[in-house]
């Protein structure tokens, strides 16, 4: 105890009170104490897919290794049995922006087309820039977080460069519930269709995975509308009953 309230004073005192702890002092410390000069990585730290080991009676260790991977690890599974048939492409999220390339191609208005070429062309230098920022950060998941935080502001700022044509001006709407642009749908239909890398899915999902599931909501009811979590809890929705199941 003694010793571990010189260090303290050394450490956070030693300015004041005119003490020098010079790393030499430090290894002497660890020596007295027979402590390593380097702490082992806790286990926790390690990736929770890659993780060989961990301590049983670290509480971290235990929930991450004991509870969270065998809880992702069934979550897994299930996707995988639910999905394993579905088409890669999903017409629902891609449809916005082919439909609407496919319909001004045909017609006479260039300055629409060359706002979707403009838009696909951010989009496709968005991933490229992403791609090097990976690269040049080492492609760990120290930095991950940070890359996708700038990845969105910058897929934020995607906006049209004609807002005085009519029918750009109009993608800028904001409708009566406060919910997404046409343009906010478009830009997010773009990017999944331009962005056909599978590896690149949580990317995308990160930056637009609000807009994906309301796409998705609206493939399904097209009256589908935004409600606060407030009112959501009041309506106390009930999940559909399975055949067999008790009232």
């Amino acid at each position: 105890m003694a010793l571990l309230s010189d260090l303290r004073d050394c450490l956070v005192d030693g300015p004041k009170n005119g003490y020098r702890f010079t790393k030499k002092d430090w290894y002497s410390f660890l020596n007295r104490r027979e402590y390593p000069w380097k702490l082992n990585e806790p286990a926790y730290k390690q990736p929770i897919e890659k993780a060989t080991w961990y301590k049983e009676g670290n509480i971290i260790d235990y929930v991450k290794f004991a509870v969270m991977r065998e809880s992702l690890q069934n979550f897994k599974n299930e996707v995988h049995v639910r999905l394993q048939f579905v088409t890669s492409k999903d017409e629902h999220l891609s449809g916005l922006y082919t439909d609407w390339y496919d319909s001004w191609l045909r017609g006479e208005d260039d300055e629409v087309i060359k706002e979707l070429w403009h838009l696909a062309g951010n989009l496709i230098t968005l991933v490229s820039d992403w791609k090097k920022r990976r690269s040049k950060n080492g492609g760990g998941t120290e930095r991950y977080d940070d890359d996708i935080e700038q990845a969105y502001l910058e897929y934020q700022q995607i906006t049209p460069s004609n807002t005085s044509h009519p029918v750009v001006a109009s993608w800028m709407d904001r409708p009566v519930s406060n919910g997404f642009t046409t343009w906010d749908l478009l830009k997010a239909s773009a990017l999944y269709t331009k962005i056909v890398d599978q590896k690149m899915s949580h990317f995308i999902f990160s930056l637009a995975g609000r807009e994906f599931l309301f796409m998705k909501a609206l493939s399904v009811d097209p009256n589908t509308q935004f409600v606060t979590s407030d009112i959501m809890s009041r309506l106390k929705v009930k999940r559909p009953r399975t055949t067999g199941s008790k009232p």
